[in-house]
């Protein structure tokens, strides 16, 4: 009951001490404590002087739901900052093994591996950061899964619980004549399980209304119980899904008996919310009180301070005392409004004729008051007025509350009467079923007679059929027992037969776990192997990146020289390409090499040649760079780099747009320089580009060794490096005849000290050009035939290994970007690995002499 209209009159202060003693849970009287907890949870504080000032209720309900809110946000905060602890622990977990596994690695590197991959420690720091991250994140969301899981089952225990305190209350309120109305109201009950289960419709209602808004006339306390059963009957329509049909009937069945123990669970636990909300507050302010009252005061400070609070006790103690007094008036008035209750109508108004007759004849009788008297009837008058108007106020308040509890007790009289009403109605109907009872007995009875009269005739009957009947039984008997005999052989027969199968299909399942396991065995030794087979790559050849490739097998030629040509006749020759494309800048003597060729396609395969602007090498596979001028006999390689550098600065950019997935083989003279030089201008990368290098010196190299040792060039495996010219190395160490190891049996061969002077080959390989070029001028035909090698690997995906020059940098002690020959391994794309060849202390020496020689003349050149 809301006290609005006992304290609508009263003022602000009295109402604040009012909730300061809900706040503070003071050990008042129980009534009287009882009244101002209702009061404080009111709907409205009344009208009159309370509205002016502001209900309290309503600044007591804002003040609850800041210290909700700001409940809520510390909840949520403390929830991220476990999770960012959580992540940043998971991550720097898996950040410090990953760096541990890298280390290992590391150490089983050679020191140039060692040295690349520091370089590289920075951008692999950065991506195992990211993996680590997305791990972590990976690992969170799985734990907060198991924990909604978690909580899902601990959910489905609680439910079960109360299904099971449900099912024993049922049993414990059943009596007998209840399970007597059971029998007849069967029917009843079968239509009522046809109906529709409650919660379904109920889950259905909770899911529309999820959004709708509160209802504000209700109060705080009725709104949080409403949404705290809501939240609980949402959680099991959750759930619902997970029970078995058993299970979903009994929830129906306990409907209402699970809504009231929620509702009771929900009452206690909102009560005990409401009331850790309410106490925080003040407790926090005197905490800080008192912490100021110990840091820096004055005696003066703190004497002030005691009056300050004693005064405030006073008023405390007063405001209980008066709350105490207006519990007792209201008491009283009560008892003034029952017993005008109990006096009839009639009767009061006896009393007052009564009395106003009285009143008039003692009017009468009384003499003329004199003035002194008249003056002291006035004061008492004067005294009375202020008095009867507090009584006056008293008893319209004490009115008010009695015809509030009036209209209470009505209700409850009506109810009485209405259950009076029923229960008259319960035990009519209980004494017509009775009296229905009572004569279907007497009609079971005299059926029961009738039957009973039946039954001695068949009686009789059925002792003579039961003879009849044992002795066919006797008879049938000895068949079962004869065909159980026989069913049983059949039995054990078939059991024999499953046994067998049994036993066979085990002997199979063995069999095949055994052929699973060995595969697996299998599968993991060859993964062990690849990994195995991947690291000795790696030691013995460094792999490049993968690159696209045209698709086609068009080979462009720049420069129709005498290089050019021959290269061109080459490739139709053995049958390479029958699609040439021919670039130069005189264009007649390129048109007129172009219809040379096409005169005998006849004998080249019916080969297809163009000719013409750069366009016309477009989507080439294979580019062949032959253009440059001529050098004379007496000039070496590096005299005509300037004049080359020109005449590529003009070509290749042209021809790397044309043909961006092409393979580009320069053989311009100086080719180590060149084809860096090409690089840069066309920032191709390092695995499309390069030169033919040493590749025509080591079949020179095998072709002199097979001379001296009368052996054909082909059984002869050996390789030469460095420059291609003055300062390039023949590989001694590799050098192999048959299989046989020359430093073997020379240990040192080709160098200085060696006996047989092995180093004169090197020499002649140096000088073999030159001696073609005192002849003829120029050397054409055995780099082509190389060039046609070169081609036919990258057309065939051979993944053949041939001394190349490309990019050296990181192998055999050199650090900067120099281009010189080295084995390299061919496929499709052109080069995808060069191999880390075993030098030995003279080759080494060489070996960089030549990097010393190019890396002059790249300091030198300019473009």
């Amino acid at each position: 009951m809301c006290l609005g209209r006992f304290t609508g009159g009263l003022h602000k202060p009295l109402l604040q001490t009012l909730s300061v003693t809900v706040t503070h849970s003071v050990h008042l009287p129980r009534p009287v404590s009882f009244k101002l907890q209702l009061f404080s949870f009111c709907k409205k504080a009344g009208n009159g002087a309370g509205d002016k000032m502001g209900s309290p209720c309503k600044h007591y309900q804002n003040i609850l739901e800041q210290r909700r809110h700001a409940k809520e946000k510390a909840e949520n905060a403390r929830k991220n900052k476990k999770d960012a602890a959580k992540l940043e622990a998971y991550q720097k977990k898996c950040f410090e093994s990953r760096k541990r596994a890298l280390k290992k690695e590391m150490e089983c590197m050679d020191p140039y591996e060692k040295q690349a991959m520091q370089k590289l420690m920075g951008c692999l720091l950065h991506g195992m950061a990211k993996s680590c991250k997305k791990s972590a994140l990976r690992k969170l969301c799985k734990e907060k899964e198991l924990r909604s899981k978690c909580h899902e089952l601990t959910l489905l225990k609680k439910l079960k619980i109360l299904l099971r305190m449900c099912e024993k209350e049922q049993k414990k309120f059943k009596d007998a004549e209840q399970a007597s109305e059971c029998d007849d109201c069967a029917t009843d009950n079968d239509t009522d399980t046809k109906q529709k289960d409650p919660f379904k419709l109920l889950c259905c209602s909770l899911k529309e209304n999820a959004t709708v808004k509160p209802d504000e006339s209700k109060n705080l306390f009725t709104q949080k119980c409403d949404n705290c059963v809501n939240n609980e009957l949402l959680s099991i329509c959750r759930l619902r899904k997970e029970l078995s049909k058993c299970e979903k009937q009994k929830l129906a069945k306990f409907y209402n008996c699970i809504q009231s123990k929620l509702t009771q669970l929900c009452r206690k636990k909102v009560l005990l919310e409401m009331c850790n909300e309410s106490g925080q507050d003040k407790i926090m302010q005197n905490f800080n009180k008192m912490k100021a009252g110990k840091t820096g005061k004055t005696s003066s400070e703190k004497a002030a301070s005691k009056e300050i609070a004693a005064e405030r006790a006073k008023r405390k103690e007063e405001a209980l005392a008066r709350n105490v007094k207006l519990n007792a008036l209201r008491e009283r008035c009560e008892k003034i409004a029952y017993a005008e209750d109990d006096c009839d109508d009639g009767n009061i108004n006896e009393r007052k004729k009564s009395k106003s007759q009285t009143k008039i004849k003692n009017s009468k009788k009384e003499k003329k008051p004199s003035t002194h008297e008249k003056k002291l009837v006035k004061d008492k008058e004067c005294k009375k007025k202020p008095l009867e108007r507090k009584e006056k106020v008293q008893k319209e308040n004490c009115k008010s509350i009695v015809n509030d509890k009036k209209d209470n007790e009505l209700e409850k009289i009506k109810k009485k009467c209405e259950e009076k009403a029923l229960r008259k109605k319960c035990e009519e109907e209980e004494l017509r079923r009775k009296c229905e009872r009572e004569a279907l007995k007497k009609k079971c009875e005299e059926e029961e007679e009738k039957a009973l009269r039946k039954k001695c005739k068949e009686h009789e009957l059925r002792e003579k059929c039961k003879e009849d009947e044992r002795r066919a039984q006797k008879k049938i008997q000895e068949l079962r027992k004869k065909c159980e005999e026989a069913a049983l052989r059949k039995k054990c027969k078939e059991e024999e037969a499953l046994r067998k199968k049994c036993e066979e299909e085990a002997a199979l399942k063995k069999k095949r776990e055994e052929e699973e396991q060995k595969k697996k065995c299998e599968e993991f030794e060859a993964k062990k192997r690849a990994e195995a087979y991947e690291q000795f790559r790696s030691c013995l050849y460094r792999p490049t990146k993968s690159q696209d490739y045209q698709a086609n097998n068009k080979v462009s030629i720049i420069g129709v020289g005498a290089v050019g040509m021959a290269a061109a006749i080459t490739i139709l020759t053995k049958k390479i390409t029958n699609h040439l494309a021919l670039v130069d800048i005189n264009r007649t003597m390129c048109e007129s090499e172009r219809l040379d060729l096409l005169h005998g396609s006849m004998f080249a395969n019916s080969c297809r040649i163009e000719s013409g602007n750069m366009s016309v090498t477009k989507n080439s596979r294979v580019v062949l760079m032959t253009a440059g001028p001529r050098p004379d006999p007496n000039l070496s390689r590096m005299s005509v780099a300037k004049d080359t550098i020109e005449i590529i600065k003009s070509v290749m950019p042209a021809a790397a747009k044309h043909s961006p997935k092409g393979v580009f083989i320069i053989l311009s003279e100086p080719v180590d320089v060149m084809t860096w030089v090409a690089q840069k201008i066309t920032k191709l990368p390092y695995e499309q580009i390069f030169g033919t290098g040493c590749h025509l010196d080591t079949a020179r190299f095998r072709a002199i060794v097979g001379q001296q040792m009368n052996i054909s060039p082909c059984s002869i495996n050996g390789y030469v490096v460095g420059e291609h010219g003055e300062s390039l190395v023949p590989l001694w160490s590799s050098l192999t005849i048959g299989g046989v190891r020359l430093m073997n049996m020379i240990p040192n061969i080709g160098t200085e000290q060696d006996p047989m002077r092995w180093s004169d080959v090197r020499m002649d390989v140096v000088n073999a050009a030159l001696k073609v070029k005192e002849g003829k001028g120029y050397t054409n035909w055995a780099i082509a035939l190389s060039v046609a090698d070169i081609i036919s690997a990258i057309f065939d995906d051979s993944y053949r290994v041939i001394s190349l020059s490309t990019n050296v940098a990181g192998m055999c002690g050199i650090e900067e970007d120099m281009f010189l020959s080295l084995p390299c391994i061919l496929n499709r794309w052109g080069i995808c690995g060069i191999v880390r060849p075993i030098l030995t202390d003279w080759e080494k020496r060489m070996f960089l002499n030549s990097a010393s020689v190019i890396r002059n003349a790249q300091t030198i050149m300019k473009f």
